[in-house]
């Protein structure tokens, strides 16, 4: 009897092994020769899954944003923890090296994926796409700590633009991971302030 393959989940195997190569060698290294090393499937099996290496590419930074999503979205529906350390969490979720606990695995995201997502035209669309369910739920959980709605939209991206820096220094070395806890609190506590209202 031939063996079942879950294809859904043989994709996501993939797309591991491919985002852990990226993170240890750069997106450069991360050659179909590589991938195949990495992951133990001929090339065979990868064209299966994926056309070509950018297609594989692009669905792991897929894959990435799909699950950073999911962890945000989890919060969306808590009620009891309170509103700044909610917002708290919601940034902590957002940057490299968060623990989630048994079950949910530290998602390493390289900056050198996120250039490439940029560097074509058709990729930056995919890469905008990705974001607007993530600035949506920042902008949700926002609205809940009585953030005006018309200030909301704006602060959420405000707030992503800010994580993704802190991400991209993360990885350069230029910020200790130590470091990072105490920038979380001071980044929540300037979303937080209201906006000056017009001088009349």
């Amino acid at each position: 009897m031939p063996k079942i393959i879950d294809h859904d989940q043989r994709r996501e195997e993939i797309a591991q092994q491919i985002n852990s190569l990226i993170s240890e060698k750069g997106i450069e290294n991360t050659t179909i020769r590589a991938i195949c090393r990495r992951s133990g499937f001929s090339t065979g099996v990868l064209a299966h899954y994926f056309e070509n290496r950018e297609a594989m590419l692009i669905y792991v930074f897929e894959w990435h944003m799909l699950h950073v999503y999911k962890r945000l979205e989890s919060l969306d529906s808590i009620e009891t923890i309170d509103g700044s350390a909610l917002l708290n969490r919601a940034v902590e979720m957002l940057l490299p090296g968060y623990d989630g606990g048994p079950g949910d695995e530290e998602i390493i995201f390289s900056a050198g994926l996120w250039t490439f997502m940029q560097s074509e035209e058709h990729r930056k669309k995919l890469l905008v796409n990705s974001y607007k369910p993530i600035v949506t739920v920042l902008e949700n959980i926002l609205i809940r700590l009585n953030i005006a709605p018309e200030h909301a939209r704006v602060k959420a991206s405000l707030l992503q633009a800010t994580i993704d820096g802190l991400w991209i220094h993360c990885d350069a070395g230029l910020i200790a991971k130590a470091s990072v806890q105490s920038l979380v609190e001071d980044i929540v506590a300037s979303t937080l302030i209201p906006r000056n209202k017009p001088a009349t």
